[in-house]
């Protein structure tokens, strides 16, 4: 619980724009090396939250991932430009790329990711952090 009061806290301190120190950085980082299933429950009681929401160590480790260790996905998505993925969803439709997907690079398989990333640099042109980026907005948009 205390690990989703010190959520909570961050949220609050990022919308409306506090600069977070060094010390809780590290607070929240050496939070996230304890490890799955090892982050304290805690005794603290919270008021409940509306709507969808992550579970604290869910939150803990896109928090810890994102902003705190240099944000590889943030500047994945920034590679991304319009021109690129309307490129890619156009290669998506073509049969090299429909072959690709269906057999062997199935982009939840361990590494199909990456095949397909890299297939998409060589034939699009593209930068492997703006494949990678698409790949993962064409996930979320059901795509792929």
């Amino acid at each position: 619980r205390e690990t989703a009061a010190f959520i909570r806290v961050w949220d609050i301190a990022q919308a409306r724009k506090v600069v977070i120190s060094t010390a809780v950085r590290e607070a929240m980082d050496s939070l996230h090396k304890l490890g799955k299933g090892r982050i304290p429950d805690g005794t603290l009681i919270l008021p409940k939250i509306d709507g969808a929401h992550l579970k604290p160590a869910r939150r803990l480790h896109k928090i810890v991932m994102g902003p705190i260790r240099g944000g590889k996905l943030a500047a994945r998505n920034a590679a991304v430009t319009p021109e690129a993925e309307l490129k890619a969803a156009a290669w998506l439709q073509t049969s090299q790329a429909q072959e690709l997907v269906a057999g062997g690079a199935k982009v939840d398989s361990k590494g199909g990711r990456r095949r397909l990333a890299k297939k998409m640099v060589s034939v699009l042109g593209l930068s492997e952090a703006a494949a990678l980026g698409l790949i993962t907005k064409f996930k979320k948009k059901r795509i792929l």
